[in-house]
């Protein structure tokens, strides 16, 4: 701890103090759960309040379902801050307090009382760092994402009518355009949990110019399959569309264009609408594609594999 300037401190007395702390205390619940096999046991009595509500905001954030958050309660409660009493005593002794009643040290109850918390470790992108973040750093991260949740609409995709529900809108697409928006969005829902929704290069799609990726060919193609089982769906597109097999990616991008028109038409002023679009990330030449809207929030057809 000492190369990050995290040295053990005596109190916390200053805010820089109060900082370093709560950094501290971050790095050591970071570091203690790497072994599943372990439990943390984690008290909160003791220490000035601060470090308390650190302690158990940490918790929080870094909590499995093994850890444990307590508190310690002492009857009666004037014990806990009586100068002359650190537990209860073998033998009778009797205890002043400033009102003038006394109290027996050796009766004395003390209860370890659990304390329940919201354990938020599964929503936040641990495994993709190497080292702690911060405190404050995957505080912002959750926190942005906690918003993204709460306030954008879902997404149904209704395959049966090939249409689009967000919120209370619906939006109709072309069969195929369907099927496009249909892989993207499935490509969404299904991020790994340790990658943040926000990187969007590490589970959007790339194609492979001047083609796009054989995952998005052949995931179209299995969705052919579901609206259409008939197969003549399929067999057009294999005919007018594919080339030697590959899937062009002017075809797709004039596909994502429309598809994005239609959404923009059926959404108009609102301010989320970029979560629903197709979009385009990353530099010319490198641009991977799909859609930001949390996988959380979409509902989609099931395609077998």
């Amino acid at each position: 701890m000492a190369q990050d300037g995290l040295l053990p401190l005596a109190d916390i007395r200053n805010r820089q103090y109060s900082e370093n702390f709560l950094e501290l205390i971050f790095r050591v619940l970071w570091e203690k759960p790497s072994d599943s096999r372990t439990a943390m046991h984690c008290s909160l009595a003791g220490g000035h309040k601060t470090m308390s509500t650190y302690m158990a905001l940490v918790m929080q954030m870094l909590g499995r379902e093994q850890d444990k958050l307590y508190h310690v309660l002492l009857t009666p409660p004037e014990a806990e801050n009586h100068s002359e009493f650190y537990y209860p005593a073998p033998v009778s002794k009797i205890l002043p307090l400033p009102d003038g009643r006394t109290f027996d040290s050796a009766e004395v109850k003390v209860e370890l009382v659990e304390i329940p918390y919201l354990r938020l470790r599964e929503r936040l992108p641990l495994e993709k760092f190497a080292s702690p973040v911060g405190y404050r750093q995957l505080l912002e991260w959750a926190q942005h994402d906690i918003n993204q949740t709460l306030t954008l609409p879902p997404l149904v995709l209704d395959s049966g009518r090939r249409v689009l529900i967000i919120g209370k809108s619906e939006i109709f697409l072309q069969p195929q355009r369907f099927c496009l928006y249909w892989y993207f969005a499935d490509r969404s829902r299904q991020r790994p949990h340790n990658i943040a929704v926000e990187d969007y290069a590490a589970y959007f799609d790339y194609p492979e110019s001047p083609y796009a990726s054989r995952a998005m060919r052949d995931g179209l193609l299995k969705r052919f399959r579901v609206l259409d089982p008939s197969g003549q769906m399929e067999a057009n597109f294999r005919e007018k569309v594919l080339e030697n097999s590959e899937l062009p990616m002017p075809w797709v991008l004039q596909a994502i264009s429309r598809i994005n028109r239609q959404i923009r038409l059926g959404l108009p002023n609102a301010y989320w609408v970029p979560f629903y679009l197709i979009s385009a990330v990353g530099k010319r030449g490198r641009k991977c594609y799909g859609i930001k809207l949390e996988g959380r929030k979409m509902v989609t057809p099931k395609v077998e594999t």
